[in-house]
């Protein structure tokens, strides 16, 4: 599975993200081991991985 590697990785629109806002990384909706999961499934394993 590919993840983050640098900060470079993130979308530069997200600087501007309100503090309450969650960022799930697109690589977690488009990888084929989370195909199954719905959006709320995939906000708990992006939790856990924190």
């Amino acid at each position: 599975m590919a993840y983050l590697s640098t900060l470079s990785d993130l979308d530069p629109q997200l600087i501007n993200l309100d503090s309450e806002q969650v960022y799930v990384p697109k690589v977690l909706f488009e990888n084929e081991d989370f195909k199954g999961l719905n959006h709320k499934g995939i906000l708990v394993y992006s939790f856990l991985l924190n």
